[in-house]
């Protein structure tokens, strides 16, 4: 409506939309990418941004150890594997999601601890990284609950960058499966 309002008047506004996806999947076999493409890639990009390492010890020593012996695709498996076998689901969890050291510490979070714990870990190694923010659309009108701002089905995953491929999507949760992400995550950064 295009009239005047009294201040104060509360307006009611509704909206409805269909979100279409697919599940999205990248087989890292398919494609060739190693560890001096990516510190070519990372070194040039250092330079040209304020992006640091990861500087917990405990974050470094894991990559390091995960990485051994794997390609930048197989590796972001194995720190995926480890993000689904040792840090347990909970959405209760205090602590920021940027100190990593209480989420390795604590050994749970929510999809933010795990992401940004997942950001750690690339950088040890020197992959780039960056979250991917949306919903995970489990239940159809996105609410959790009829509370009016429970929005239960907000997700945080990730993408990571690989050189002559460029940036592709991480679920850090799905351990072995974690090139495949679900139709019903939609992205909204």
């Amino acid at each position: 409506e295009n009239r005047n309002f009294a201040p104060g008047t509360n307006l009611r506004y509704v909206s409805s939309f269909n979100a279409i996806s697919v599940k999205r999947t990248f087989n890292p076999s398919a494609f060739r990418c190693s560890w001096s493409d990516c510190q070519q890639y990372f070194s040039q990009a250092q330079a040209n941004s304020q992006s640091k390492i990861a500087n917990d010890p405990e974050v470094m020593a894991l990559a390091v150890k995960l990485k051994q012996n794997h390609d930048p695709a197989n590796t972001v498996i194995e720190f995926c594997r480890w993000l689904h076998q040792n840090i347990e689901y909970d959405d209760k969890v205090q602590h920021r999601t940027d100190d990593l050291t209480m989420t390795l510490r604590n050994r749970r979070g929510h999809c933010g601890h795990t992401a940004q714990l997942f950001h750690g870990l690339c950088r040890s190694v020197g992959l780039k990284s960056r979250d991917v923010l949306g919903l995970n659309l489990t239940d159809a009108n996105g609410k959790k609950s009829n509370l009016p701002n429970e929005w239960g089905n907000v997700h945080i995953w990730a993408e990571v960058y690989f050189p002559k491929i460029g940036w592709i999507e991480v679920e850090p949760v799905n351990g072995e499966k974690c090139f495949t992400i679900p139709a019903t995550f939609i992205q909204n950064n």
